[in-house]
């Protein structure tokens, strides 16, 4: 999808807020900027609050523009230019907002703008700064991929592809030393936080989360990481599994509890996870290699927001309909971490629609026995070895 087919999937006017929303937004932001006088178009600016996603536009008229808002704390957002011209592509830029205001000057272009505002935004103009020589190098290997492609260098590809993981690595090491050098950014905690959106291990987590200042500790996410600890904890091997009970495809009742006396491999998922077939193929290997072992897959299947799958059909386009496969499906559609529309057996085992699928190995006491299987690995062998077989 390009630029503009995006922006047209979006609504371009101001989101108006729930009441509730209205009353806790009481931090305006503006932005006013210039990004040269022979500009016409339209600018967006788009950024995710309270679970909603805020879109709102205006027009760019001879490069000026201007949008205001509110927000509830220093939070991510994007600004994007479509110029009237449809023959000029469209620019997009990221930045950090601040309850404040926040000026965009340039001669020509969005993305070569000078872009100044509160100290959320000059910490990020300071990791994109540090992103700098990544960003050449990336440009670099893309022209070298490409012309590999064309040439059908299947050994320069593979040498390439190396190198970019190294690339990679050298961000993800930038990323790692600008959070623990900033513990009062919201910047850093952002980052941070986004690395966390899947299973939640608190022996590594909570220590890193204790290294923020109060002030993002009692942040919006701040918070939300701090209710999930306590449920991170109580998933640890070693606990008892919470019991739950669902209802199967043919409407009858099977409960968590009611397995015990068997290894019970729990398995939460949705058709949406992608990509798909491996998860599949992982499923089916373990209800074949453990057909006769004592293990019982409890399969708990989640629409997602307006999805359009049929529980049974998925089932048998997937051929996770067995003998040692029960298959039981959540009252509830399947939503992000941020939401409040969870059911209580996602708030129970800290599942969502960020972190894809989950697995948990259950022993025949209902003690779990691994938090979160691997299911690309080797998920055969790590079960082996946990059943101690």
């Amino acid at each position: 999808m390009n630029l503009k087919q995006l922006l047209k999937s979006s609504v371009l006017f101001v989101v108006f807020l729930t009441a509730s929303l209205g009353l806790l937004a009481q931090n305006p932001f503006s932005i006013a900027g210039q990004i040269g006088k022979d500009q016409q178009g339209m600018m967006t600016i788009r950024y995710y609050m309270s679970h909603t996603d805020m879109v709102d536009s205006c027009k760019v008229v001879d490069g000026k523009f201007s949008l205001k808002g509110q927000i509830l704390e220093p939070i991510f957002a994007s600004l994007t230019f479509i110029p009237s011209n449809k023959e000029i592509k469209g620019e997009y830029r990221e930045i950090f907002l601040d309850p404040t205001g926040i000026t965009v000057i340039g001669n020509s272009s969005l993305l070569t703008a000078d872009i100044k505002g509160g100290p959320s935004m000059a910490d990020f103009m300071a990791l994109m700064e540090l992103y700098k020589p990544i960003g050449k190098k990336g440009g670099e290997l893309d022209e070298l991929v490409k012309k590999a492609r064309e040439e059908e260098d299947q050994v320069k590809l593979k040498e390439l592809s190396g190198l970019q993981r190294q690339l990679m690595a050298e961000k993800m090491s930038i990323q790692t030393a600008f959070i623990k050098s900033h513990p009062d950014s919201y910047v850093a905690f952002n980052l941070w936080s986004r690395k966390k959106n899947g299973i939640v291990d608190p022996n590594v987590v909570e220590p890193e989360f204790n290294s923020f200042s109060n002030k993002l500790k009692n942040s919006i996410e701040g918070k939300r990481m701090t209710s999930r600890l306590p449920v991170a904890k109580k998933l640890l091997p070693g606990n008892t599994a919470p019991d739950f009970t669902l209802n199967d495809l043919s409407g009858k009742p099977v409960s968590l509890s009611s397995l015990k006396g068997k290894h019970v491999f729990l398995f939460f998922w949705s058709r949406n996870f992608i990509p798909f077939d491996p998860l599949v193929f992982a499923m089916t290997k373990i209800s074949r290699q453990f057909k006769d072992q004592n293990l019982v897959i409890l399969s708990v299947y989640y629409d997602t927001p307006n999805t359009q799958y049929v529980w049974k059909d998925v089932l048998e386009e997937s051929a996770l309909i067995t003998g040692n496969i029960i298959n039981v499906k959540d009252t509830m559609p399947l939503v992000p971490y941020d939401s409040n529309e969870k059911s209580s057996l996602m708030k129970a085992y800290d599942v969502s629609l960020d972190a894809g699928p989950h697995a948990y190995l259950i022993s025949p006491e209902g003690k779990i026995l691994i938090r979160a299987v691997d299911l690309v690995k080797d998920p055969v062998g790590d079960i082996k070895k946990a059943m101690g077989r």
